[in-house]
């Protein structure tokens, strides 16, 4: 399976209310098979987030040789049933993903969630927590964090970016699909990357 599968994916489900048709049809068949409705509101959440960084995940592992990408790790896991289940967050208090670029980790904190208030709501103080407590826990420094949402809202960026100043940390805030493309397209990732990073920095 090559990026642009995984990107297709991202794509679809971020566009969707639900799911991309392959996953929506692979809940339907274990929902049935357990005795359990998964496609309820209750459930969509956790498993539209768990999807959509297991896509990413794989995006990710796909494009590491080409991407100069190394410690690639996603928080998160599959049962068996094959359900992904996303990182445990603020519980654990890692990042959804993390990897290495050149030299610096870039720290991925990924969202399905699209009004700007619902995402600060839920986001807001966990994504902030999530970065600082990575690096206590591991002494890696340079870090870069990566906040991808279906939308962007100029002012969730300033928020997060605003949060993190005390800290001396930056973070990169991009709609999900700017962000599978990036990762599957540039064989200049890192320099793409600080690119946008920069971009938005000098905007403040």
């Amino acid at each position: 399976i090559n990026a642009s599968f995984y990107v297709d994916k991202i794509k679809e489900l971020a566009k969707s209310r639900t799911f991309d048709k392959d996953y929506l049809k692979h809940l339907e068949i274990i929902g049935r098979h357990v005795g359990k409705e998964l496609l309820d509101e209750k459930n969509r959440a956790w498993l539209r987030g768990g999807r959509l960084e297991f896509l990413f995940y794989r995006l990710i592992e796909t494009v590491q040789s080409y991407g100069k990408i190394t410690d690639i790790k996603w928080n998160g896991t599959v049962d068996d049933f094959g359900i992904a289940r996303p990182a445990p967050g603020l519980r654990q208090g890692l990042p959804d993903i993390s990897f290495k670029c050149r030299d610096r980790y870039f720290l991925l904190e990924l969202t399905t969630i699209t009004s700007p208030s619902a995402q600060w709501s839920a986001e807001g103080s966990s994504v902030p927590y999530h970065i600082r407590n990575y690096v206590e826990h591991t002494g890696i420094k340079d870090v870069i964090g990566v906040f991808s949402a279906p939308l962007y809202h100029q002012k969730v960026d300033d928020a997060l970016k605003n949060t993190l100043i005390p800290y001396k940390y930056a973070i990169i805030c991009i709609p999900i699909a700017d962000f599978a493309d990036i990762l599957e397209k540039s064989k200049n990732l890192y320099e793409n990357l600080i690119e946008i990073m920069e971009k938005q920095y000098s905007k403040k």
